[in-house]
């Protein structure tokens, strides 16, 4: 069985820096990679946007990792979501290390919960969306993507009489109606003939494989095709540019309506 972690704490309305009123709880849960976060907040305030993050502290400073946002609140607002671990912390910090989570409307109001006996102090508060300017993910993760991509005459491979291989299965499968679901690598390709060859040169594929380490193969149990994916974190950039190299479906893993922010696969369908 994996880990089980679970947090209960608090929530204060701060206002100019000072803890007012308790106006809630969060209860932060994690197992099997999943992490799902759930509070309620009753308040007569009403904040919005918020920003929802982690924060902990290093060097005197307050680092924030974002998770979420919230766009519109009632006066008693419930919430509860569920995320894949790695879309939230992606270096080498995890749960253990923060200090408190922070809801961020500006530096005058917010909502926060602190974990251990430092308070939480705003004016120590950084994070890279409040430092510095947007960036261009979507371009700059296009370029990437284009300058791994290889047209396909430039793709061409010797035919090799490789041994039968064993392949893992994907586990989950990304949703019941597959009949099979394995995990292959991008040199495994050449093993398998109805799959285009030129894909192994397909930029967003092998950018998302040298992240990931995996792609997989599938086949659904009401169809004669079999469909590849490439594993991410969905955002609406790096959507953007799945698109444009071929990948026009997101599936969630373990399924969920939300994909944003969730792990799961971009689908190209192959026919067979």
């Amino acid at each position: 069985m994996s880990d089980y972690q679970r947090i209960t704490s608090y929530l204060y309305e701060y206002h100019n820096g000072i803890r007012g009123e308790n106006i809630g709880f969060i209860r932060v849960e994690t197992r099997d990679h999943q992490i799902k976060v759930s509070f309620t907040l009753n308040t007569s305030r009403l904040l919005s946007p918020i920003r929802l993050y982690f924060y902990y502290y290093e060097q005197g400073k307050m680092y924030g990792i974002p998770w979420d946002e919230i766009n519109q609140t009632t006066l008693r607002f419930e919430y509860k979501e569920s995320f894949h671990i790695d879309s939230i912390f992606h270096g080498p910090k995890s749960l253990n290390d923060m200090d408190g989570i922070l809801f961020y409307y500006n530096d005058q109001q917010f909502y926060g919960s602190q974990w251990n006996e430092t308070p939480i102090n705003i004016h120590a508060f950084h994070t890279a969306d409040r430092e510095e300017p947007p960036q261009e993910p979507q371009l700059e993760e296009y370029m990437e993507a284009l300058s791994l991509h290889e047209q396909p005459e430039d793709n061409k491979q010797e035919t090799v009489s490789r041994e039968p291989k064993t392949y893992p299965q994907l586990d989950p499968y990304p949703t019941p109606d597959y009949s099979s679901c394995m995990k292959i690598r991008l040199d495994d390709i050449a093993d398998f003939p109805f799959i285009p060859q030129e894909l192994g040169g397909n930029g967003f594929l092998k950018m998302q494989f040298q992240n990931y380490g995996h792609l997989f193969l599938g086949e659904k149990k009401l169809t004669n095709c079999h469909y590849i994916g490439v594993p991410g974190i969905f955002t609406n950039q790096r959507n953007f540019v799945a698109h444009l190299f071929g990948f026009p479906e997101f599936v969630p893993v373990p399924f969920q309506e939300q994909k944003t922010g969730n792990f799961g696969y971009w689908v190209m369908t192959i026919d067979h």
